[in-house]
């Protein structure tokens, strides 16, 4: 909800590092890809995974000036 709320438009990170497997007692968590969409239409491509978490870069600030 956090993130689905946030306003990327007026504070935009250059980069977001998310948790975005769900928590489950024995580790079996899946990933979120609806949280993973949520971001990617606001802007920001999956840079890396840590099976945990997901990092997160802006398009507009890393294809600037490429």
């Amino acid at each position: 909800d956090i993130i689905k709320s946030f306003n990327f438009n007026k504070y935009g990170p250059k980069v977001i590092c998310i948790e975005t497997i769900n928590y489950t007692r024995d580790g079996t968590g899946t990933k979120r890809v609806d949280l993973c969409a949520a971001i990617e239409e606001c802007g920001y491509f999956e840079y890396a995974n840590t099976n945990i978490n997901s990092i997160f870069v802006s398009k507009a600030w890393w294809f600037k000036g490429r």
